[in-house]
């Protein structure tokens, strides 16, 4: 069976990234989802972005990461978008929704914003996407040091 793969945005100042709370649950989560039929993963975590977070993200702003392991079924293609002037949470609100069967209602994907520094992965993401978000983290780290990209911001 083939993995599903999700496209998924690293919004970060370098020491904190935004992170959504996943509704009903104790952890949170990337702004991230399913790239759907003939999408590129950039286009998805553009459209992914937008109805987790209600943000508009420019595609031109936007460095890939490429794929990460995250589960037996799905690999999580990531994107960073490095920036100084972060959103206030309080302006974002999600338009994804899902269905619960019990209750027979639509609830949003995500239920609350925040910014995590870095060193609370551990205690703020599942197993799976603390792994991931390391990672991730590493390559920024090796990809971006200061005399080949003085603009980054280093992690």
């Amino acid at each position: 069976m083939a993995k599903v793969i999700s496209a998924g945005l690293i919004l970060t100042d370098g020491t904190k990234f935004l992170a959504c709370h996943s509704t009903h649950n104790w952890f949170f989560d990337l702004p991230k989802g399913t790239i759907e039929f003939m999408e590129s993963p950039k286009d998805a975590c553009i459209r992914e972005v937008r109805e987790e977070t209600g943000m508009k993200v420019n595609g031109n702003s936007l460095i890939d990461l490429g794929e990460h392991q995250y589960n037996d079924y799905k690999t999580l293609h990531l994107f960073v978008q490095l920036r100084e002037d972060l959103p206030c949470v309080e302006t974002l609100k999600c338009n994804a929704f899902s269905f619960n069967q019990e209750k027979e209602s639509y609830f949003p994907e995500a239920d609350g914003f925040r910014y995590i520094d870095v060193e609370e992965i551990d205690n703020c993401f599942t197993e799976n996407m603390c792994r991931a978000l390391r990672e991730a983290f590493n390559k920024i780290k090796n990809v971006y040091r200061e005399d080949t990209h003085p603009q980054a911001i280093m992690v």
